[in-house]
Protein backbone atom coordinates (compact mmCIF):
# COMPACT_ATOMS: atom_id res chain seq x y z
CA UNK A 1 0.00 0.00 0.00
CA UNK A 2 2.73 2.35 0.89
CA UNK A 3 4.29 1.53 -2.66
CA UNK A 4 1.02 2.38 -4.04
CA UNK A 5 0.73 5.25 -2.49
CA UNK A 6 3.97 6.73 -3.56
CA UNK A 7 3.35 5.72 -7.04
CA UNK A 8 0.38 7.36 -7.30
CA UNK A 9 1.54 10.59 -5.60
CA UNK A 10 4.26 10.63 -8.64
CA UNK A 11 2.06 10.09 -11.23
CA UNK A 12 -0.61 12.79 -9.85
CA UNK A 13 2.26 15.37 -9.92
CA UNK A 14 3.54 14.24 -13.37
CA UNK A 15 0.29 15.24 -14.56
CA UNK A 16 0.08 18.49 -12.99
CA UNK A 17 3.62 19.04 -14.56
CA UNK A 18 3.04 18.01 -17.98
CA UNK A 19 -0.86 16.45 -18.76
CA UNK A 20 0.86 14.66 -21.94
CA UNK A 21 3.39 13.32 -20.20
CA UNK A 22 2.24 10.10 -19.07
CA UNK A 23 0.89 9.49 -22.45
CA UNK A 24 4.55 9.19 -23.95
CA UNK A 25 6.16 6.12 -22.70
CA UNK A 26 9.76 4.77 -23.04
CA UNK A 27 10.99 2.63 -25.17
CA UNK A 28 9.79 -0.92 -23.96
CA UNK A 29 10.74 -4.49 -24.87
CA UNK A 30 8.57 -7.09 -26.39
CA UNK A 31 8.35 -10.61 -25.77
CA UNK A 32 5.76 -12.88 -27.77
CA UNK A 33 5.31 -16.29 -26.57
CA UNK A 34 4.30 -18.54 -29.21
CA UNK A 35 3.38 -22.51 -27.50
CA UNK A 36 2.36 -25.34 -29.36
CA UNK A 37 -0.94 -26.93 -28.17
CA UNK A 38 -1.06 -29.39 -31.22
CA UNK A 39 -2.15 -33.40 -30.21
CA UNK A 40 1.43 -34.62 -30.18
CA UNK A 41 1.94 -31.96 -27.18
CA UNK A 42 -0.34 -33.58 -24.56
CA UNK A 43 1.93 -36.81 -24.86
CA UNK A 44 3.50 -37.97 -21.65
CA UNK A 45 7.22 -36.89 -21.42
CA UNK A 46 8.86 -37.86 -18.22
CA UNK A 47 6.31 -37.71 -15.75
CA UNK A 48 4.03 -34.42 -17.33
CA UNK A 49 2.91 -33.45 -20.76
CA UNK A 50 5.21 -31.41 -23.11
CA UNK A 51 2.26 -28.99 -23.21
CA UNK A 52 2.10 -28.83 -19.30
CA UNK A 53 6.08 -28.79 -19.10
CA UNK A 54 5.93 -25.39 -21.37
CA UNK A 55 2.91 -23.76 -19.58
CA UNK A 56 4.66 -23.93 -16.48
CA UNK A 57 8.18 -22.85 -17.79
CA UNK A 58 6.36 -19.77 -19.44
CA UNK A 59 4.37 -19.34 -16.47
CA UNK A 60 7.66 -19.11 -14.44
CA UNK A 61 9.45 -16.71 -16.88
CA UNK A 62 7.02 -14.35 -16.76
CA UNK A 63 8.00 -13.62 -12.93
CA UNK A 64 11.92 -12.56 -13.95
CA UNK A 65 11.22 -10.05 -16.93
CA UNK A 66 11.93 -6.19 -16.19
CA UNK A 67 8.93 -4.87 -14.87
CA UNK A 68 8.49 -2.47 -17.84
CA UNK A 69 8.53 -5.17 -20.20
CA UNK A 70 5.61 -6.32 -22.09
CA UNK A 71 5.02 -9.87 -22.61
CA UNK A 72 1.78 -11.90 -25.11
CA UNK A 73 1.09 -15.39 -25.29
CA UNK A 74 -0.62 -17.01 -28.06
CA UNK A 75 -1.18 -20.88 -28.55
CA UNK A 76 -0.21 -22.33 -31.50
CA UNK A 77 -3.22 -24.85 -33.15
CA UNK A 78 -4.01 -26.52 -36.64
CA UNK A 79 -6.84 -23.79 -36.73
CA UNK A 80 -5.11 -20.90 -36.05
CA UNK A 81 -3.51 -18.68 -33.08
CA UNK A 82 -5.39 -17.93 -30.10
CA UNK A 83 -4.28 -15.31 -27.76
CA UNK A 84 -3.88 -16.90 -24.51
CA UNK A 85 -2.52 -14.28 -22.18
CA UNK A 86 -3.48 -10.36 -23.66
CA UNK A 87 -0.21 -8.26 -24.01
CA UNK A 88 0.20 -6.26 -20.82
CA UNK A 89 3.23 -5.07 -18.78
CA UNK A 90 5.16 -7.98 -17.05
CA UNK A 91 3.91 -6.81 -13.65
CA UNK A 92 0.79 -7.45 -14.40
CA UNK A 93 1.19 -11.08 -15.89
CA UNK A 94 3.05 -12.45 -12.83
CA UNK A 95 0.44 -14.16 -11.33
CA UNK A 96 -1.17 -14.97 -14.66
CA UNK A 97 -2.25 -18.99 -14.53
CA UNK A 98 -2.48 -20.42 -17.84
CA UNK A 99 -4.65 -23.62 -18.72
CA UNK A 100 -4.88 -24.73 -21.87
CA UNK A 101 -5.64 -28.19 -23.61
CA UNK A 102 -3.62 -30.70 -26.70
CA UNK A 103 -5.42 -30.90 -29.60
CA UNK A 104 -5.55 -31.43 -33.69
CA UNK A 105 -3.16 -31.51 -36.21
CA UNK A 106 0.86 -29.86 -36.40
CA UNK A 107 0.08 -26.31 -36.08
CA UNK A 108 1.18 -23.95 -39.27
CA UNK A 109 3.61 -21.63 -38.70
CA UNK A 110 2.94 -18.69 -40.95
CA UNK A 111 -1.04 -18.37 -39.28
CA UNK A 112 0.08 -18.91 -36.15
CA UNK A 113 3.13 -16.72 -35.83
CA UNK A 114 1.84 -13.46 -37.34
CA UNK A 115 -0.09 -11.51 -34.78
CA UNK A 116 3.04 -12.39 -32.84
CA UNK A 117 5.27 -11.05 -34.88
CA UNK A 118 3.09 -7.60 -35.61
CA UNK A 119 2.95 -7.19 -31.95
CA UNK A 120 6.25 -7.74 -31.00
CA UNK A 121 7.60 -5.34 -34.12
CA UNK A 122 7.03 -2.27 -31.97
CA UNK A 123 9.19 -3.28 -29.02
CA UNK A 124 12.96 -2.52 -28.40
CA UNK A 125 13.74 -4.50 -28.76
CA UNK A 126 11.17 -7.18 -29.73
CA UNK A 127 11.48 -10.80 -29.74
CA UNK A 128 8.80 -14.22 -30.62
CA UNK A 129 9.75 -16.90 -28.60
CA UNK A 130 8.43 -20.29 -30.11
CA UNK A 131 7.98 -23.30 -27.34
CA UNK A 132 6.82 -26.77 -28.37
CA UNK A 133 6.88 -29.38 -30.84
CA UNK A 134 8.53 -28.47 -34.59
CA UNK A 135 5.93 -26.03 -36.27
CA UNK A 136 4.73 -27.74 -39.96
CA UNK A 137 3.52 -25.71 -42.82
CA UNK A 138 4.85 -23.97 -45.75
CA UNK A 139 8.28 -22.48 -45.73
CA UNK A 140 8.07 -18.93 -44.16
CA UNK A 141 10.36 -16.10 -44.92
CA UNK A 142 11.54 -13.95 -42.10
CA UNK A 143 10.30 -10.84 -41.43
CA UNK A 144 12.16 -7.30 -42.78
CA UNK A 145 13.89 -5.67 -39.81
CA UNK A 146 12.69 -7.62 -36.65
CA UNK A 147 11.21 -8.90 -34.75
CA UNK A 148 13.90 -11.94 -33.62
CA UNK A 149 12.43 -15.06 -33.47
CA UNK A 150 13.48 -17.84 -31.21
CA UNK A 151 13.14 -21.71 -30.93
CA UNK A 152 12.79 -24.28 -27.69
CA UNK A 153 12.23 -27.67 -28.99
CA UNK A 154 10.87 -29.53 -25.81
CA UNK A 155 12.46 -33.11 -26.59
CA UNK A 156 15.58 -33.65 -28.68
CA UNK A 157 16.33 -31.92 -32.59
CA UNK A 158 15.98 -34.67 -34.94
CA UNK A 159 15.98 -34.28 -38.80
CA UNK A 160 12.47 -33.14 -38.48
CA UNK A 161 13.26 -29.33 -37.35
CA UNK A 162 10.22 -28.09 -38.59
CA UNK A 163 9.77 -24.44 -40.09
CA UNK A 164 11.40 -22.91 -36.96
CA UNK A 165 14.99 -23.76 -38.02
CA UNK A 166 15.38 -21.92 -40.60
CA UNK A 167 12.93 -18.67 -39.68
CA UNK A 168 14.91 -18.15 -36.41
CA UNK A 169 18.40 -18.46 -38.96
CA UNK A 170 17.09 -16.11 -40.61
CA UNK A 171 15.64 -13.71 -38.49
CA UNK A 172 18.69 -13.35 -36.28
CA UNK A 173 17.21 -16.01 -33.65
CA UNK A 174 18.52 -19.04 -32.17
CA UNK A 175 16.93 -22.44 -31.33
CA UNK A 176 17.40 -24.53 -28.87
CA UNK A 177 16.60 -28.27 -27.50
CA UNK A 178 15.16 -29.81 -24.39
CA UNK A 179 15.02 -33.67 -24.05
CA UNK A 180 14.36 -33.09 -19.56
CA UNK A 181 11.41 -30.89 -18.61
CA UNK A 182 13.00 -30.32 -15.68
CA UNK A 183 14.88 -28.31 -17.35
CA UNK A 184 12.86 -26.82 -19.60
CA UNK A 185 12.35 -23.63 -17.76
CA UNK A 186 16.22 -23.22 -17.64
CA UNK A 187 16.17 -23.02 -21.49
CA UNK A 188 13.82 -20.57 -21.82
CA UNK A 189 15.17 -18.51 -19.12
CA UNK A 190 18.41 -18.21 -21.57
CA UNK A 191 16.20 -17.40 -24.83
CA UNK A 192 14.38 -14.88 -22.83
CA UNK A 193 17.83 -12.98 -21.82
CA UNK A 194 18.55 -13.46 -25.08
CA UNK A 195 15.22 -11.70 -26.48
CA UNK A 196 15.80 -8.56 -24.30
CA UNK A 197 19.73 -8.54 -25.04
CA UNK A 198 19.96 -4.21 -26.62
CA UNK A 199 23.06 -5.96 -29.11
CA UNK A 200 23.41 -7.54 -32.23
CA UNK A 201 25.89 -8.63 -34.52
CA UNK A 202 26.03 -8.25 -38.30
CA UNK A 203 28.44 -10.69 -39.87
CA UNK A 204 29.30 -8.68 -43.56
CA UNK A 205 30.67 -11.17 -46.35
CA UNK A 206 32.37 -10.51 -49.11
CA UNK A 207 34.27 -11.97 -51.63
CA UNK A 208 37.32 -10.65 -53.52
CA UNK A 209 34.78 -8.91 -56.40
CA UNK A 210 33.26 -7.48 -53.12
CA UNK A 211 29.67 -8.58 -53.42
CA UNK A 212 27.93 -10.44 -50.69
CA UNK A 213 28.18 -13.59 -50.20
CA UNK A 214 25.68 -16.21 -48.42
CA UNK A 215 27.67 -18.24 -45.32
CA UNK A 216 26.66 -20.14 -42.00
CA UNK A 217 28.73 -18.97 -39.72
CA UNK A 218 29.27 -20.32 -35.92
CA UNK A 219 29.98 -17.77 -32.79
CA UNK A 220 30.92 -19.35 -29.49
CA UNK A 221 31.73 -17.67 -26.26
CA UNK A 222 35.43 -17.37 -25.91
CA UNK A 223 35.29 -18.50 -22.53
CA UNK A 224 34.53 -22.02 -23.47
CA UNK A 225 31.21 -22.07 -22.02
CA UNK A 226 27.82 -22.92 -23.60
CA UNK A 227 27.38 -23.88 -26.78
CA UNK A 228 28.51 -22.91 -30.41
CA UNK A 229 25.70 -20.99 -32.60
CA UNK A 230 24.94 -20.77 -36.16
CA UNK A 231 24.31 -17.17 -37.67
CA UNK A 232 23.64 -16.21 -40.99
CA UNK A 233 25.95 -13.29 -43.19
CA UNK A 234 24.26 -10.39 -44.14
CA UNK A 235 21.62 -10.65 -41.39
CA UNK A 236 21.43 -9.09 -37.84
CA UNK A 237 21.31 -11.74 -35.51
CA UNK A 238 20.56 -10.81 -31.71
CA UNK A 239 23.91 -11.53 -29.50
CA UNK A 240 24.49 -11.12 -25.84
CA UNK A 241 27.20 -8.85 -24.97
CA UNK A 242 29.95 -11.38 -25.24
CA UNK A 243 33.78 -11.74 -26.61
CA UNK A 244 33.06 -14.85 -29.12
CA UNK A 245 35.38 -16.94 -30.95
CA UNK A 246 34.14 -17.40 -35.10
CA UNK A 247 34.45 -20.36 -37.40
CA UNK A 248 34.24 -19.86 -40.73
CA UNK A 249 33.14 -22.56 -43.18
CA UNK A 250 36.20 -23.44 -45.22
CA UNK A 251 34.64 -23.79 -49.38
CA UNK A 252 34.03 -20.26 -49.72
CA UNK A 253 35.42 -17.33 -51.77
CA UNK A 254 35.88 -14.80 -48.50
CA UNK A 255 38.20 -12.77 -49.55
CA UNK A 256 41.13 -11.47 -49.79
CA UNK A 257 42.34 -11.77 -46.15
CA UNK A 258 41.56 -13.78 -43.57
CA UNK A 259 38.69 -13.98 -41.45
CA UNK A 260 38.59 -12.76 -38.49
CA UNK A 261 38.50 -15.35 -35.75
CA UNK A 262 37.55 -13.28 -32.69
CA UNK A 263 34.87 -10.33 -32.30
CA UNK A 264 33.86 -8.63 -29.36
CA UNK A 265 29.61 -7.09 -28.90
CA UNK A 266 29.37 -4.42 -26.47
CA UNK A 267 26.11 -3.78 -24.05
CA UNK A 268 23.75 -2.54 -26.96
CA UNK A 269 23.74 -1.42 -30.71
CA UNK A 270 24.70 -3.29 -33.78
CA UNK A 271 28.43 -4.53 -33.68
CA UNK A 272 29.52 -5.15 -37.57
CA UNK A 273 31.90 -8.03 -38.68
CA UNK A 274 33.18 -7.79 -41.67
CA UNK A 275 34.75 -10.57 -43.26
CA UNK A 276 36.33 -10.53 -47.03
CA UNK A 277 36.18 -7.78 -49.63
CA UNK A 278 38.34 -4.57 -49.71
CA UNK A 279 38.04 -0.68 -49.51
CA UNK A 280 40.81 2.13 -50.06
CA UNK A 281 42.89 3.54 -47.36
CA UNK A 282 44.61 7.14 -48.11
CA UNK A 283 46.29 8.70 -44.71
CA UNK A 284 48.18 11.51 -44.70
CA UNK A 285 49.72 14.32 -41.47
CA UNK A 286 49.11 17.93 -41.54
CA UNK A 287 50.22 20.47 -38.82
CA UNK A 288 47.61 23.57 -37.76
CA UNK A 289 48.98 25.33 -40.54
CA UNK A 290 48.33 22.50 -43.34
CA UNK A 291 51.90 21.73 -44.29
CA UNK A 292 52.68 17.91 -44.93
CA UNK A 293 53.92 15.83 -42.04
CA UNK A 294 56.55 13.10 -42.96
CA UNK A 295 55.50 10.54 -40.38
CA UNK A 296 55.55 6.92 -40.01
CA UNK A 297 52.73 4.72 -39.76
CA UNK A 298 51.93 0.99 -39.10
CA UNK A 299 48.57 -0.35 -40.18
CA UNK A 300 47.59 -3.95 -38.43
CA UNK A 301 44.45 -5.76 -38.43
CA UNK A 302 42.20 -6.35 -35.61
CA UNK A 303 42.27 -8.23 -33.43
CA UNK A 304 44.58 -10.31 -35.35
CA UNK A 305 47.63 -7.71 -35.27
CA UNK A 306 48.48 -9.13 -39.32
CA UNK A 307 50.95 -6.33 -39.90
CA UNK A 308 49.82 -4.35 -43.31
CA UNK A 309 51.99 -1.92 -43.60
CA UNK A 310 55.28 -1.13 -41.43
CA UNK A 311 56.78 2.08 -40.84
CA UNK A 312 55.62 3.54 -44.05
CA UNK A 313 55.83 7.26 -44.38
CA UNK A 314 53.20 9.39 -45.38
CA UNK A 315 51.10 10.39 -47.47
CA UNK A 316 49.57 6.55 -47.92
CA UNK A 317 47.44 5.23 -50.07
CA UNK A 318 46.32 1.46 -51.17
CA UNK A 319 43.60 -1.28 -51.25
CA UNK A 320 43.55 -3.20 -48.16
CA UNK A 321 41.26 -6.14 -46.65
CA UNK A 322 37.87 -4.91 -45.12
CA UNK A 323 38.09 -4.50 -41.47
CA UNK A 324 38.98 -3.61 -38.20
CA UNK A 325 42.80 -1.68 -38.76
CA UNK A 326 45.04 0.23 -36.27
CA UNK A 327 47.43 3.06 -37.74
CA UNK A 328 50.21 3.47 -34.74
CA UNK A 329 52.40 6.33 -34.91
CA UNK A 330 55.83 5.65 -32.82
CA UNK A 331 56.14 9.76 -32.61
CA UNK A 332 54.10 10.66 -31.16
CA UNK A 333 52.86 7.91 -29.87
CA UNK A 334 49.25 7.85 -30.87
CA UNK A 335 47.15 5.69 -32.69
CA UNK A 336 43.99 5.38 -34.42
CA UNK A 337 40.99 2.93 -35.42
CA UNK A 338 39.71 2.59 -38.70
CA UNK A 339 36.41 0.54 -39.76
CA UNK A 340 37.13 0.07 -43.12
CA UNK A 341 33.71 -1.16 -45.37
CA UNK A 342 34.14 -3.45 -48.48
CA UNK A 343 33.65 -0.98 -51.72
CA UNK A 344 34.68 2.45 -49.12
CA UNK A 345 37.29 4.56 -49.78
CA UNK A 346 38.30 6.24 -46.26
CA UNK A 347 40.43 9.31 -45.90
CA UNK A 348 42.41 9.79 -42.68
CA UNK A 349 43.88 12.63 -41.63
CA UNK A 350 46.88 12.34 -38.98
CA UNK A 351 48.52 15.30 -37.20
CA UNK A 352 49.32 16.95 -33.90
CA UNK A 353 47.00 17.23 -31.24
CA UNK A 354 43.93 19.83 -30.64
CA UNK A 355 41.80 20.41 -28.31
CA UNK A 356 38.15 20.71 -27.39
CA UNK A 357 36.54 23.11 -25.20
CA UNK A 358 33.07 22.84 -24.10
CA UNK A 359 31.22 25.84 -22.88
CA UNK A 360 28.22 25.39 -20.45
CA UNK A 361 26.71 28.32 -19.32
CA UNK A 362 24.30 28.58 -16.00
CA UNK A 363 22.90 31.10 -13.63
CA UNK A 364 25.55 33.39 -12.67
CA UNK A 365 27.95 32.39 -14.71
CA UNK A 366 29.79 29.08 -15.99
CA UNK A 367 28.96 25.28 -14.92
CA UNK A 368 32.10 23.17 -14.92
CA UNK A 369 30.69 19.63 -15.28
CA UNK A 370 32.39 16.03 -16.45
CA UNK A 371 33.29 15.65 -20.40
CA UNK A 372 33.78 12.38 -22.06
CA UNK A 373 34.93 12.20 -25.58
CA UNK A 374 34.97 8.86 -27.59
CA UNK A 375 37.15 8.08 -30.70
CA UNK A 376 39.40 9.28 -32.85
CA UNK A 377 36.31 7.88 -34.99
CA UNK A 378 36.01 4.35 -34.99
CA UNK A 379 37.77 4.46 -31.63
CA UNK A 380 35.66 3.26 -28.44
CA UNK A 381 38.96 5.18 -26.21
CA UNK A 382 37.18 7.39 -23.49
CA UNK A 383 39.01 10.92 -23.10
CA UNK A 384 37.92 12.60 -20.14
CA UNK A 385 37.76 16.31 -19.25
CA UNK A 386 35.70 19.06 -17.65
CA UNK A 387 33.31 21.47 -19.11
CA UNK A 388 35.40 25.16 -19.27
CA UNK A 389 38.76 23.29 -19.46
CA UNK A 390 40.37 22.42 -22.98
CA UNK A 391 40.69 18.57 -23.30
CA UNK A 392 43.32 17.97 -25.67
CA UNK A 393 42.57 15.35 -28.44
CA UNK A 394 44.34 13.43 -31.67
CA UNK A 395 42.52 15.12 -34.98
CA UNK A 396 39.49 13.17 -35.95
CA UNK A 397 35.56 13.06 -35.09
CA UNK A 398 34.29 12.17 -31.61
CA UNK A 399 31.05 11.31 -29.56
CA UNK A 400 30.84 13.87 -27.03
CA UNK A 401 28.67 13.07 -23.65
CA UNK A 402 28.42 16.23 -21.28
CA UNK A 403 27.16 14.78 -17.75
CA UNK A 404 24.18 17.60 -17.42
CA UNK A 405 20.75 15.66 -16.60
CA UNK A 406 19.51 14.10 -18.93
CA UNK A 407 23.25 13.81 -20.40
CA UNK A 408 24.10 16.18 -23.93
CA UNK A 409 25.66 14.56 -26.65
CA UNK A 410 27.12 16.01 -29.44
CA UNK A 411 29.34 14.91 -32.80
CA UNK A 412 32.10 16.98 -32.70
CA UNK A 413 35.41 16.64 -35.35
CA UNK A 414 39.48 17.90 -34.42
CA UNK A 415 41.36 19.50 -36.48
CA UNK A 416 45.41 18.92 -36.00
CA UNK A 417 46.63 21.26 -33.86
CA UNK A 418 43.72 23.42 -33.51
CA UNK A 419 41.73 24.52 -30.48
CA UNK A 420 38.07 24.07 -30.86
CA UNK A 421 35.18 25.32 -28.72
CA UNK A 422 31.93 24.14 -29.04
CA UNK A 423 28.84 26.03 -27.03
CA UNK A 424 26.16 23.96 -25.34
CA UNK A 425 22.74 24.24 -24.36
CA UNK A 426 21.96 26.56 -21.21
CA UNK A 427 21.27 24.33 -18.31
CA UNK A 428 19.28 25.91 -15.11
CA UNK A 429 19.94 24.79 -11.82
CA UNK A 430 17.75 22.61 -8.69
CA UNK A 431 18.18 23.77 -5.21
CA UNK A 432 15.89 21.93 -2.63
CA UNK A 433 16.55 22.91 1.38
CA UNK A 434 14.91 21.01 3.86
CA UNK A 435 13.11 22.52 6.92
CA UNK A 436 14.42 21.71 9.88
CA UNK A 437 18.00 19.27 9.13
CA UNK A 438 21.25 20.15 7.93
CA UNK A 439 21.66 16.69 6.63
CA UNK A 440 21.39 15.86 2.87
CA UNK A 441 18.88 13.80 1.78
CA UNK A 442 19.20 11.85 -2.08
CA UNK A 443 16.20 12.25 -4.39
CA UNK A 444 15.32 10.70 -7.73
CA UNK A 445 14.63 12.36 -10.50
CA UNK A 446 11.45 12.25 -12.71
CA UNK A 447 11.55 13.65 -16.73
CA UNK A 448 8.35 14.10 -18.10
CA UNK A 449 8.52 10.69 -20.20
CA UNK A 450 8.25 8.52 -16.75
CA UNK A 451 11.99 7.81 -16.80
CA UNK A 452 14.13 8.18 -14.08
CA UNK A 453 17.00 10.00 -15.08
CA UNK A 454 19.21 9.60 -11.50
CA UNK A 455 19.58 11.58 -8.15
CA UNK A 456 20.61 14.48 -6.54
CA UNK A 457 21.51 15.68 -2.89
CA UNK A 458 19.25 18.19 -0.73
CA UNK A 459 21.33 21.63 -0.42
CA UNK A 460 23.09 21.15 -3.03
CA UNK A 461 22.38 22.64 -6.39
CA UNK A 462 22.12 20.16 -8.94
CA UNK A 463 22.15 20.90 -12.98
CA UNK A 464 19.48 20.01 -15.52
CA UNK A 465 18.33 20.70 -18.87
CA UNK A 466 15.51 23.13 -19.56
CA UNK A 467 12.17 21.00 -18.83
CA UNK A 468 9.85 19.73 -16.70
CA UNK A 469 10.72 17.30 -13.99
CA UNK A 470 9.57 15.63 -10.55
CA UNK A 471 11.62 15.48 -7.42
CA UNK A 472 11.01 12.32 -5.32
CA UNK A 473 12.38 12.31 -1.88
CA UNK A 474 12.17 9.82 0.77
CA UNK A 475 8.79 8.96 2.61
CA UNK A 476 7.31 9.72 -1.23
CA UNK A 477 7.03 13.68 -1.13
CA UNK A 478 7.23 14.53 -4.78
CA UNK A 479 8.24 18.20 -5.83
CA UNK A 480 7.29 19.39 -9.44
CA UNK A 481 9.87 21.39 -10.87
CA UNK A 482 10.08 23.55 -14.05
CA UNK A 483 13.51 24.64 -15.09
CA UNK A 484 14.42 27.64 -17.03
CA UNK A 485 17.78 28.31 -18.76
CA UNK A 486 20.50 30.22 -16.84
CA UNK A 487 18.17 30.47 -13.91
CA UNK A 488 18.18 28.57 -10.43
CA UNK A 489 14.94 27.24 -9.06
CA UNK A 490 14.87 26.39 -5.41
CA UNK A 491 11.67 24.54 -3.97
CA UNK A 492 11.76 23.84 -0.24
CA UNK A 493 10.60 20.13 1.58
CA UNK A 494 8.84 20.62 4.27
Amino acid sequence: MVRAAKLAAILICMALVCPAAMARSAPQARIAFVIDASHAMGESWLGTTRLAACLEAVTTELKSLPLRAKAAIWLATADGPELLAAPAEADKLNTVRMHATARGERPPIAPNLAPALRWAADGQPGAVIVVGLPLGGDVMQAPGGGPFVHGLIAGPITNDRGMQAPLTLQSGGRMLSETDPARLQAALHSLVRLGLSRASLYADVRGADNKPLSVELSIASSNGKGNARPVMSNTTAQVLPNTYTVTWPTDTEIGPGTPPGLVRVGDAGQTILRAGGQGKLFVEAIDATGKALAWKITISTVPAGKVLANKTVLPFEADLPAGSLLVSVAKPPVSWSVDLAAGQTQHLVLGPRGSLTANLAGPGGPVRLPVTAIGPDASTRQWRGHTGSPLPLPPGSYRLTIQTMPPVERPCQIAPGVEQPIDLPAVGGLLIETVGTATPQRYDVIDDKDQNLGYGHTGRTLWLLPGRYVAVLPGGKSLAAEISPQRLTTLEAK
